[in-house]
């Protein structure tokens, strides 16, 4: 389903090389997101992202300033599925910028059950009360795909004089994202890697498209209890998983002992890094290490 692009079409200036960038502004979420816009938009616009480097999205809370950020864009390309994006869409009370950016994505349901420790169902349960949608959806190329398919839609309706150019790009875009979708599926179908650890629930989308069994051993700056700790490390010990993600933005102390107790390699690994390609090429890397 095409996204609907509420924002009227608007006029590109003839020259950007001035003191002051003249392009009008679209905002996005988080800067893997920035990424794919550039490949599509190209420098026809400025875009800005309203994450903070070092920021979680599930905390993170807009200042004014990004609250003006938002007002001044054209457009915000929302990734849908993060609580402060629902908020600013509230607080400047103009919802036809806003676009959802994973429209049409298959998503993931997260339920918690307690202790920092969650099950991923691909549909929700009748009955759950404690569920939301895993909104980690950049972190698979096929979901990518249809990221980037939603962008180019909605560029095309407020830009059609550039039509032409955002859809050649969005077809050069998905050429390479389906041929390094097959080397990924090949590289870790040989490597006969079924099963990795990680600290925040961020893989889910990237372990659905290659069949592999995500162990989560904590989430966010969490600590587990010693008993759930214990559960999980039996666990990556039985699935035979031999390599462990750590993000950036979790305390190390907790991941060196869960690393030391199961001979996993310990990786580091940025789910919100504007290379979000390098990031996952890096973990297929570790995987056929396995």
């Amino acid at each position: 389903m095409a996204v609907i692009c509420m924002t009227a079409a608007i006029a590109l200036p003839s020259c950007t090389h001035k003191s002051e960038d003249s392009r009008p502004v679209i905002a996005v979420s988080i800067e893997p997101q920035r990424n794919i816009l550039r490949q599509i938009a190209g420098d026809r616009f400025n875009i800005v992202t309203v994450i903070p480097k070092n920021e979680s999205p599930e905390t993170f809370e807009p200042s004014p300033s990004k609250r003006m950020e938002i007002e001044n864009a054209s457009i915000y390309f929302t990734t849908g599925l993060f609580i402060f994006e629902d908020n600013l869409r509230l607080a400047t009370g103009d919802e036809s910028k806003f676009i959802n950016t994973s429209e049409g994505i298959d998503l993931i349901y997260e339920v918690s059950h307690g202790d920092n420790h969650s099950k991923f169902l691909p549909t929700i349960p009748p009955g759950t009360d404690e569920i939301e949608a895993d909104p980690h959806v950049w972190l698979s190329l096929r979901n990518v795909r249809r990221i980037a398919a939603n962008m180019a839609d909605c560029l095309i309706q407020i830009d059609p004089g550039h039509a032409g150019e955002y859809k050649a790009n969005l077809l050069k875009m998905n050429a390479r994202l389906d041929s390094l979708d097959n080397v990924f599926a090949a590289r870790i179908t040989e490597a006969g890697s079924p099963a990795f650890m990680l600290w925040h629930p961020s893989m889910g989308y990237f372990a659905r498209d290659y069949g592999l069994k995500m162990i989560t051993m904590g989430h966010e700056n969490k600590e587990v209890s010693a008993t759930t700790l214990k559960a999980l490390i039996d666990s990556a010990r039985t699935e035979n998983a031999r390599l462990f993600l750590f993000q950036n933005l979790i305390d190390s102390r907790q991941a060196e002992s869960i690393s030391s107790n199961t001979g996993a390699r310990l990786v580091k690994f940025d789910p919100l890094a504007y290379d979000w390609e390098a990031e996952l090429s890096k973990v297929v890397d570790e995987l056929s290490q396995q």
